[in-house]
């Protein structure tokens, strides 16, 4: 671990949404699952795919060998985040490509193995990677933040279906994208950035969610996974504050899942309210997303969309 990059926390102990870099690992991930297998809710297959990615994710060898995105001085990163910029310059950044092309190797693997029946749409992919032609960083890059016209034209190019083409785009760069927010961490006043989309790659946020202290709430990152501050009452997607159009839904006003709607845009986000959660378990973001799916069809049911 260089200097820079801060450690990354053990979450499976954590009662909140620590702001700033935020990982996980299959050991914690796999903590988490324990709970839900079984339930009515959460897919026992679902949940053991979570941990299997996440091992795929500790396969790859260090993704980022460094680059000017990380030679920002905290003058230059205060005017960007000032100006409603993104710290990450995807451009910028120096990669480990070869180690890249290996996990993207394994992605390919894992998904044949967890859909055989589609498997076939990979052998373009599979090609690119043996004759040398396959340009990973692009793929990468298209989720630096996310560009859903360039996801329509990969898959189009390719001739694989856009769920597959995200799948596998996504956990390409979400590893590559965490340890970038390690290093970017520190230059983040979370004070100041009150916005919806994440100040170090620029993505939408995945999940929220309403900590013991007060009540404040956070954002994580799609991709990289960061966790920033946000206002209680404004929407992160079209930054309506009329707290009359800004609800929630929930199937139990005493479960600690609820979804966070706004009538504006009609979006909604998936929020974790750890002032009820209980405290003697695991709490990791991406296993209670998957446990909460029915809130999910709830949303769909009565129109709202994700972000």
């Amino acid at each position: 671990m260089s200097e820079n990059e801060t450690p990354i926390p053990d979450v499976s102990n954590k009662f909140k949404l620590e702001l700033g870099s935020h990982g996980v690992d299959s050991k914690g991930m796999a903590l988490a699952c324990k709970d839900h297998y079984e339930t009515d809710y959460a897919s026992d297959d679902l949940l053991n795919a979570l941990i299997d990615v996440e091992k795929l994710y500790e396969r790859l060898d260090e993704p980022v060998e460094g680059g000017e995105a990380f030679d920002l001085s905290k003058d230059e990163a205060k005017m960007r985040l000032d100006e409603g910029f993104h710290l990450l310059d995807i451009s910028k950044v120096k990669w480990n490509e070869d180690a890249l092309l290996a996990h993207l190797g394994r992605l390919l693997d894992f998904f044949e193995r967890a859909d055989p029946a589609r498997g076939r749409f990979l052998k373009q992919a599979r090609e690119s990677i043996d004759n040398g032609s396959m340009d990973c960083i692009a793929w990468l890059a298209e989720h630096a933040p996310f560009d859903a016209e360039a996801l329509e034209k990969r898959a189009a190019a390719s001739g694989m279906p856009e769920d597959m083409a995200l799948f596998i785009g996504d956990h390409l760069a979400r590893p590559a994208l965490i340890p970038c927010a390690r290093r970017l961490s520190d230059h983040v006043d979370h004070n100041k950035w009150l916005r919806g989309q994440c100040p170090i790659c620029g993505n939408k946020p995945s999940m929220a969610a309403l900590n013991p202290d007060e009540g404040q709430r956070v954002l994580r990152c799609s991709r990289c996974r960061f966790v920033w501050t946000f206002q209680r009452i404004l929407c992160p997607n079209c930054g309506n504050e009329d707290h009359a159009k800004l609800r929630y839904l929930s199937s139990d006003e005493k479960s600690q899942y609820r979804l966070d709607v706004c009538e504006e845009c009609k979006t909604y986000v998936k929020t974790i309210d750890y002032r009820k959660a209980p405290q003697d378990k695991a709490w990791v973001p991406e296993v209670e997303d998957a446990a909460t799916i029915y809130l999910d069809l709830l949303a769909k049911q009565e129109g709202y969309e994700r972000l």
